[in-house]
Order: C-alpha cells, then sequence, then structure tokens
C-alpha cells in the first residue's frame, strides 16, 4: 500500500479542539463485579486511528464463563461531507472524553502511560503455536477447539500457517485447513491484524507470542 499522508503520521496535539490520538493511548478499565471485567490497551495508527487489545472475562454461571481476547482497528468518525466534514471524539463504536472516560463504562487507569505502536513483525511469529478457541456459554463447552499450528513467514506482510485441531467433546487430532494471512492496513499504517485471503476473519497478535 502506499505510504501514509504526512498529516497521517501526526499523533500529538491538535488545533481543532479533538482528542488526539496521543490523547486517547493508554489502558482503559470497565467492571461489573462479579459478572464482566475487561481491560483494552489504545494504540495511536496515525491521526485518526486507534488499534486495541482487549482482554476480559465474563462470569455468569450457570449460563457464561469464559475469558476473551482479541484486537481491533478504529477509524475516527467523521461527520458531514465534502468541505464540511468534520472529525469526532468517537472511533468506531467507542466515544472518548477529555476526562478519561470512554462509552461502555471504560476509564483510563490512573497509572496508564501514553503508547506507541509497535509492529509484530512475521519473522518473530515463525514457529509453533497453541492455543484454544473457547465456548462462552456453558452448554457449549464441549465444541471448545485446541489447536497446534506453524507459521511460516513469507514475507513482512504475509504469513501461511498449518497444523492440527481437536474438540473437546471428541479429542481426536485432525487436520486444520492450511490459511495465508496478510497484514491489514488502516489509513495506510500498518496494524498487527492479518487477514485470511478470503477476507473472513482478522487474526490480531499483542505481540510475537500472544494471538
Amino acid at each position: 500500500p502506499p505510504p501514509p499522508a504526512p498529516e497521517e503520521l501526526y499523533t500529538g496535539p491538535r488545533h481543532d479542539g479533538l482528542l488526539s490520538t496521543d490523547d486517547v493511548s493508554g489502558e482503559y478499565c470497565a467492571c461489573c463485579f462479579p459478572f464482566f471485567c475487561s481491560s483494552i490497551v489504545m494504540t495511536p495508527l496515525g491521526a485518526n486511528a486507534i488499534e486495541t487489545w482487549h482482554t476480559g472475562c465474563v462470569f455468569c454461571p450457570p449460563f457464561a464463563v469464559a475469558p476473551f481476547a482479541g484486537g481491533e482497528a478504529l477509524r475516527r468518525t467523521f461527520k458531514g461531507t465534502g468541505n464540511t466534514k468534520l472529525g469526532t471524539n468517537a472511533f468506531g463504536d467507542m466515544t472518548f472524553s477529555a476526562d478519561g472516560t470512554a462509552s461502555g463504562g471504560f476509564k483510563k487507569r490512573l497509572d496508564s502511560q501514553k503508547r506507541a505502536f509497535h509492529k509484530v513483525e512475521t519473522r518473530d511469529l515463525a514457529g509453533k503455536w497453541r492455543g484454544c478457541v473457547c465456548a462462552p456459554f456453558v452448554p457449549c463447552w464441549p465444541l471448545t477447539q485446541f489447536f497446534w499450528t506453524e507459521k511460516t513467514a513469507l514475507n513482512q506482510d504475509r504469513y501461511e500457517e498449518s497444523g492440527h485441531c481437536c474438540c473437546l467433546a471428541l479429542p481426536l487430532p485432525c487436520p486444520a485447513k492450511s490459511e495465508t494471512r496478510t497484514r491489514r492496513y488502516v489509513n495506510g499504517h500498518a496494524t498487527n491484524g492479518f487477514v485470511w485471503d478470503d477476507g473472513r476473519d482478522v487474526r490480531w497478535h499483542r505481540d510475537p507470542g500472544c494471538a
């Protein structure tokens, strides 16, 4: 993809009254004890986008009990058209305020530090991986899947993954579909999300050892 425009590289203070992506960056938490807790780390992707990594847990026995984690890239929301198009402090489905709060009951941690984007290189992803996909609803726990795969870097933006998987209800290994994933770009910025070549799914990486 073409490199970002110069104005898309800036993440610092703005003169239009909007929060900058530096202002938004950091770690936010929300909790409804004991049923739900979540933490989200916001990282700037230039002037008008952020990358998130969220972790948490749902605890509503006997209906749903499960941890969760994942990522996403959120673009700043603009309103209007043409020359009257104005930016907002909303990114995707999250709206941020200058007091450190965000929609959904999230609040920036008092000890939170500003974050900078660190690109995960495909060469660092190469190797053997182990993991599982949890079924959050208790009656569906037998459908939880386990996998063990190997990733091979093809270039700086693509990797191939193949291996085996099994289901908790039927713990017999079977070959997992070999897949190739390509790095996703947002507003010209590289992200740490890799999408299937058919575009159906994005796998986000927090770092070289966690996806």
